[in-house]
């Protein structure tokens, strides 16, 4: 007993510590699939990152190209001459109105009006100046007079600081341009998703996207993809600066979102995922097998000590019976008497044949195992092999004070079967119900023609069994717990014997049972072809 205990707790003590080991490996493929998946994630959002910024420069790039190049911008570069020549005049005329007023102190009358054109895209400008008589006479072409006043301002009058006051004039024009321009004439939504695209493939990003340009001012989206992503791009969208570099001009983001990105990294990954999930897959089924070996050992461990303490004990009473009788026989008085001494022959034989009969169930169980069974089919009744079995058991029936009912299919069931091995299999049914019925046996056999074959019942009103040990009483060696009744002794051979010789007629077997209401055992056998 105490040898049974220590070997009940070193098996707890191993399942605990293969349980934790494997849970802790388990635990560390976890952790480390995790950590793959973080840098996996990382990477991609660096790709993304990359992408955008590219994108960002490009438009910025077609953004100011287009703006150089639309006359209403009044930044091409022959407007930009032209203002820096009205510039340029504004102060002539400024040096000759005071040329102007010192002479008209000295006495001289100098005065005179030119007519200036300046010419750009947008048109031609004039302007009337007061210039000395000298300055007009260089004539009314007005490139000529362009360049004439240009070369004579820039080598006589503009200085260092007007020309950082102009240069910084034309840099705010050109800042100011987009401040009052609204995002959706700044930007072609099919163009950014065109340039999106082109550069995430370039990045090997090669899943669904969605972006949206959103406002913080107006606080609303200005324009997306699809428009079915609105809240994921708000709650889960990467952020990007629309125009970093446009300082004047009211903030746009660019917000990206990808709804498979999950799937995406997860496909990217699904070698080292694969690998992991059968890895740990097969430690668990390793894992279960070990711990159900390791069980079912120990429970054919307890079910082969049963098995030879009821071996000894159903071996040890015939042995013992049949020494006794012997011993009698040699009594003279016993060798005296006729009718004594054929009693204690008739112990002998009965006591000689029930040791037979469990020899030659040992001995059957063992052929199972190594299926060696070999069946010598013929054709059978199934109703006179029934009678057969019942008169092999009046005996034993008689001595429950039992009675057999049969309830036969009036046509003839005929199978193709071997005669042995079938009348056994009705045996040891009918044996097991005069085991387990204390007294007042009633011992019900029907056979009902099916299609395909033939059922035969055989119910009893013994002990019966309950739900839980019910599926297990054909398992070898199993032998349903009996209560108060001790002298129901067995191998827990029988019914796994049974089951095995109807599956070798390609047959079933199964029980209905239920506590103190008896069982019945159902058997199905195919029947002959016509």
């Amino acid at each position: 007993m105490y040898f049974c205990i220590m070997n009940s707790a070193r098996i707890k003590i191993i399942i605990i510590t293969m349980t934790m080991a494997l849970m802790g490996l388990v635990g560390l493929q976890l952790y480390w699939i995790r950590g793959a998946i973080t840098v996996r994630e990382s990477y991609f959002i660096a790709n993304v990152n990359e992408a955008v910024s590219n994108v960002l420069y490009a438009i910025e790039k077609i953004e100011f190209a287009k703006q150089i190049k639309d006359p209403s911008a009044g930044l091409s570069p022959l407007l930009l001459i032209d203002s820096l020549n009205r510039e340029i005049i504004r102060k002539m005329e400024e040096e000759m109105a005071n040329n102007t007023t010192q002479n008209s102190d000295t006495g001289t009358n100098i005065h005179g009006r030119i007519s200036l054109e300046f010419h750009g895209k947008n048109g031609t400008s004039t302007f009337d100046s007061v210039v000395s008589p000298r300055f007009s006479e260089l004539g009314t072409n007005s490139i000529e007079l362009s360049k004439t006043v240009n070369s004579k301002f820039t080598q006589d009058s503009i200085n260092p600081l007007q020309k950082e006051s102009l240069f910084n004039q034309v840099i705010e024009s050109l800042l100011n341009y987009n401040h009052y321009r609204p995002i959706e004439k700044r930007i072609n939504p099919h163009l950014l998703d065109s340039l999106l695209c082109i550069e995430l493939k370039n990045y090997g990003i090669k899943t669904p996207y969605e972006f949206g340009v959103y406002s913080p001012v107006q606080q609303k989206m200005s324009m997306e993809k699809s428009g079915k992503y609105t809240n994921e791009l708000m709650n889960k969208g990467m952020i990007f600066n629309l125009f970093p570099n446009d300082v004047f001009s009211e903030p746009q983001y660019l917000l990206m979102y990808f709804p498979k990105e999950t799937e995406y990294l997860l496909k990217q990954m699904w070698v080292m995922l694969s690998a992991s999930t059968i890895l740990i897959i097969s430690i668990m089924l390793l894992f279960a097998y070990t711990i159900t070996t390791i069980i079912r050992q120990r429970k054919l461990s307890e079910l082969k000590n049963d098995f030879i303490n009821n071996m000894t004990h159903e071996f040890k009473t015939p042995v013992s019976t049949i020494a006794l009788a012997c011993e009698a026989l040699n009594d003279p008085d016993i060798m005296n008497s006729e009718e004594q001494a054929q009693s204690y022959i008739n112990i002998i034989s009965d006591e000689n044949q029930r040791l037979g009969i469990m020899a030659e169930k040992m001995l059957q169980t063992a052929i199972m195992d190594k299926g060696e069974v070999k069946l010598k089919r013929e054709i059978l009744n199934v109703h006179d092999v029934l009678d057969d079995v019942i008169e092999r058991m009046k005996l034993p029936i008689k001595s429950k004070n039992g009675i057999v009912l049969k309830d036969y299919s009036k046509t003839d069931c005929m199978i193709v079967a071997d005669r042995f091995h079938i009348g056994n299999v009705f045996y040891n049914i009918m044996d097991n119900a005069i085991k387990y019925t204390p007294d007042n046996l009633i011992l019900n056999v029907r056979t009902r023609i099916v299609k395909d074959g033939v059922d035969i019942y055989i119910t009893d009103n013994g002990i019966g069994i309950s739900k839980a040990n019910a599926h297990k009483i054909f398992e070898k060696l199993y032998r349903v717990p009996t209560g108060n009744i001790h002298n129901a002794r067995g191998f827990g051979l029988g019914l796994n014997y049974v089951k095995n010789i109807v599956f070798l007629h390609r047959g079933s077997v199964s029980v209905d049972s239920e506590l103190k209401k008896g069982s019945t055992f159902k058997i199905f056998l195919p029947q002959i072809d016509n």
